[in-house]
């Protein structure tokens, strides 16, 4: 039975390493899909998979040479929920608002208990592409919603 074991973990680790799941492979996918990123100060980031557009320029240069701040812009969005990770919160741009393009996005800010406090701008809702860094909440979330 000990050898049974001891080979079947051998497999797992050798499968593991050929597939390199649940490593770098995984950020690599994240990074490709995420374009755009800014460091605030306190050290947290600002994914987008899109360039989004603020006062004839974009978002991502207004953050950089801070003519908005990150309260400011959340200020601006619709909450919707949030996640008991830690606390955190998904929310949704209204294009109608006219103050971040024409194109409904949505965000989430991060504030789980293993401390990600990034946060991801995406055009879609489901962010569960990149689950591995949001919580396992927030993915049962977007499996039982419906739109």
């Amino acid at each position: 039975m000990k050898k049974i074991i001891i080979g079947i973990l051998i497999c797992s680790g050798f499968i593991l390493g050929i597939t390199r799941c649940g490593t770098e492979r995984q950020q690599e996918n994240i990074k490709d899909k995420y374009v755009y990123a800014h460091t605030f100060n306190d050290g947290r980031i600002i994914h987008f998979t899109f360039d989004v557009p603020y006062n004839n320029d974009s978002l991502i240069n207004a953050f950089s040479s801070s003519n908005i701040l990150l309260d400011n812009f959340i200020e601006k969005l619709e909450y919707i929920v949030t996640f008991r990770d830690g606390g955190s919160k998904l929310y949704r741009y209204d294009k109608s608002d006219m103050i971040f393009g024409d194109e409904e996005f949505y965000t989430v800010v991060c504030n789980t208990v293993d401390n990600n406090k990034d946060i991801y701008v995406s055009k879609y809702k489901d962010f569960r592409e990149t689950q591995d860094i949001l919580s396992a909440e927030y993915v049962e979330y977007m499996d039982n919603i419906t739109e």
